[in-house]
């Protein structure tokens, strides 16, 4: 199947909508007008093509291209009209009536103050669907190239294929998205959230089904070739729209629907639109869990692993994606180091391997991180996978960019660990070249002597303390002692070697370092290991929630 891209182009332009009365037009069947459109696009770099007005419908006026019309056959020009109708009633009924509904409306009457959509059909680039150019939207004294009427473009390449009602739905929301967002809010959206609504139109819809050959079949292929494209930049590739195609399957199995038409109305652009979608639909989740929790799912998508379901795709025909990892295992002491230069939101899979012949209990993996570039906000989660089928996941705890974690028992308890960094740094005005930043990641075989913590949860409360966390790490002893930001923990319950049972003691608002002494006088410190916030509600391991408006628990 042939790849199609769909574009968009997008200009930003000063809001001028209430200071003057727009132009009436009045289109008739028939007609023939000059249409600036975009050399980028067009299939021979043209600036203007003449069109005519072949249909109309309640909705929409579609204008064909003269000089394409003309190169056809009276049996291709009889099925040109008829698909013309079909998608003109496809858009009356279905598109247009549910996206308004769902994303809000368009500019009506609008600058044209004509309550029909124009739908410019020429013929453009190959693998080009259609593209929406905001600048029509304008007065020609706001932007000289503008058509003064809301309209989108589609690739005549396609008049007869199915899939241009996806194109039409798709290039559509761009339309509604300008109204939302730059019109109504005042300020311009990222591009890639904005195509990353556009792409999931097709499910919304109905048009990815059957599955075979669908636009989403294309975007899995494309996302399972270029998984480590970043999430944010935007180059109009075949990497970004299958990325940001499995996002938003993601988002929707997790959230709901209900977060696309979310994000669209709150007055917010980028990742920060998306987690004030999602904290209105009732969820708790942030936008730096649910990437790590996506990018964990782009290798196991297993709705078992974990609680809640949140390393798996529910969509039945995305149960067979699985990106592979870089694998490295551990037949002896020894260690392995990867360097890499990334992108922001453009996650790296590693697989550790223990192969270790000689089950000797005292073995324990350290792995170092460290990013020496600026500005760069580094999360590692890392799944550890149990020899008896249980997983565990963590994150390794950084200060300024830099930090360790240990996994005991590696050798008689650990199968694997899938480590996971990526960089979480920009969150607003991403472009077509984002900035790159480096990290080095290494993993050894060592035995280590001092208690150390894993993991605190959960690893924040209130600053009153009295509430118990559970620390994971290792060589703790009898009689250890726990002091969080200075202040010694008065109940301490010694679980085993690897685990503790603690009441967190009262401290003042922030971020504290977790210090742990045993007996023998070893002790190490857990750098920024629990917060202190007010108004925090603690929730044990093992309770049962369930979020606001949502069945399940």
């Amino acid at each position: 199947m042939r790849k199609k891209t769909l574009k968009i182009f997008i200009v930003s332009a000063v809001l001028f909508f209430y200071f003057f009365i727009p132009n009436s037009f009045a289109d008739s069947m028939g007609q023939s007008k000059n249409f600036n459109v975009d050399s980028n696009y067009d299939s021979v770099g043209r600036s203007e093509v003449v069109a005519t007005l072949h249909y109309i419908s309640e909705k929409s006026y579609f204008y064909i291209e003269d000089s394409w019309w003309n190169s056809l056959s009276s049996l291709e020009r009889s099925q040109a009209e008829k698909n013309f109708a079909a998608l003109g009633n496809e858009f009356d009924k279905v598109i247009y009536p549910k996206l308004t509904e769902f994303f809000g409306g368009v500019w009506e009457p609008g600058i044209d103050n004509d309550s029909r959509i124009t739908i410019l059909m020429t013929k453009l680039k190959a693998n080009t669907g259609g593209y929406f150019d905001s600048c029509h939207q304008y007065l020609k004294a706001q932007c000289s190239r503008s058509n003064e009427r809301e309209m989108i473009h589609i690739n005549t390449d396609f008049i007869f294929n199915n899939k241009m009602k996806d194109f039409l739905a798709h290039e559509f929301q761009h339309l509604i998205n300008w109204n939302q967002k730059e019109r109504l809010a005042g300020f311009q959206e990222d591009t890639w959230l904005n195509e990353m609504r556009s792409e999931y139109i097709g499910s919304f819809l109905g048009y990815n089904e059957p599955y075979s050959g669908s636009i989403l079949e294309a975007r899995v292929k494309n996302f399972l070739d270029n998984h480590y494209n970043p999430l944010g930049e935007w180059r109009g590739e075949a990497g970004d729209y299958g990325v940001i195609s499995l996002f938003a399957q993601y988002l929707s199995n997790q959230f709901g629907e209900r977060v696309f038409s979310l994000m669209i109305k709150n007055s917010f652009a980028g990742i920060t639109s998306v987690n004030k979608a999602i904290k209105e639909a009732g969820y708790s989740e942030d936008f730096d869990e649910v990437f790590s929790n996506w990018s964990l799912t782009n290798y196991y998508n297993n709705l078992a692993i974990g609680r809640g379901g949140k390393y798996g795709y529910t969509t039945s025909n995305l149960k067979t994606i699985h990106v592979s990892p870089t694998v490295n295992s551990f037949y002896s002491y020894g260690l392995v180091s990867f360097s890499e230069t990334v992108k922001d939101w453009s996650p790296r899979w590693y697989l550790l391997e223990n192969k270790l012949s000689n089950q000797n209990n005292s073995i324990t993996l350290k792995i170092e991180f460290k990013s020496l570039s600026q500005g760069s906000n580094f999360k590692i989660p890392y799944m550890i996978h149990y020899k008896d089928g249980s997983y565990e996941l963590g994150f390794i705890n950084l200060e300024n960019q830099v930090g360790t974690a240990y996994i005991f028992d590696f050798s008689k308890n650990v199968e694997s660990i899938l480590m996971v960094p990526a960089n979480h740094s920009k969150i607003i005005n991403f472009t077509n070249n984002d900035p790159l930043v480096s990290f080095t990641l290494k993993a050894s075989t060592v035995v280590v002597k001092q208690p150390v913590i894993t993991t605190i949860s959960p690893s924040y409360g209130s600053p009153f303390g009295g509430n118990p966390v559970t620390i994971k790490g290792g060589n703790f002893q009898k009689g250890i002692k726990v002091y969080f930001g200075g202040i010694k923990s008065s109940n301490v319950n010694f679980i085993n070697e690897t685990s503790l049972s603690v009441v967190v003691p009262s401290h003042e608002t922030g971020l504290v370092n977790v210090w742990i002494e045993n007996p023998d006088g070893q002790s190490s410190i857990f750098t920024g290991g629990y917060e202190y916030k007010i108004g925090a509600v603690t929730i044990s391991d093992g309770s049962l929630i369930r979020a606001r408006g949502d069945y399940r628990v």
